[in-house]
């Protein structure tokens, strides 16, 4: 039987987009990325000012109001689907400047227009702390649960790895 309620993590922004796209109740982290934050529907109109005709694709990251005035809202995979498949010229990409780099190499003969932005945060992320940490938790770093719903949880991870192999 299909949730009614659901809790959603990391972002804020993403929750409120996935209940508007799902009718879902969605409880939210109140988590966002600064990288999305930053881009305001005012940044949209000024992009489609500076470059008539350019299609803006944003992950669902950037806040509702941002994603009802963007050409195409959706994770990296949809943005790369798009424009591959896409006779338009310019682009601009609301996400990491890493994105941006990768569809410039990959596209040569499209233009990626506007800016990019690093966050600073993931760049704090490194796999061996992430070893460290799964290794040798700290107390801090240690969550505990219940029995129920550990077992709640790994229903619903199993159930997220199954979809991702349709």
């Amino acid at each position: 039987m299909p949730q009614e309620e659901l809790i959603f993590l990391p972002d804020e922004f993403m929750a409120k987009n996935v209940q508007k796209m799902t009718k879902k109740k969605i409880i939210g982290w109140k988590g966002r990325c600064i990288v999305h934050e930053e881009f305001t529907p005012e940044t949209v109109e000024q992009v489609r000012h500076d470059y008539p005709g350019v299609k803006i694709l944003a992950h669902t990251e950037c806040s509702p109001a941002v994603i009802a005035k963007v050409d195409m809202a959706g994770g990296t995979q949809d943005m790369i689907n798009y424009i591959q498949n896409s006779n338009d010229e310019q682009f601009m990409l609301v996400t990491e400047c890493g994105m941006v780099d990768r569809m410039k190499a990959e596209h040569q003969e499209k233009k990626m227009v506007g800016t990019c932005a690093l966050c600073p945060f993931m760049k704090k992320i490194m796999l061996k702390d992430i070893l460290a940490c799964l290794k040798n938790p700290t107390d801090e770093q240690r969550v505990e649960l219940p029995k129920e719903v550990l077992a709640g949880a790994k229903k619903s991870l199993e159930k997220m790895i199954e979809l991702t192999e349709l």
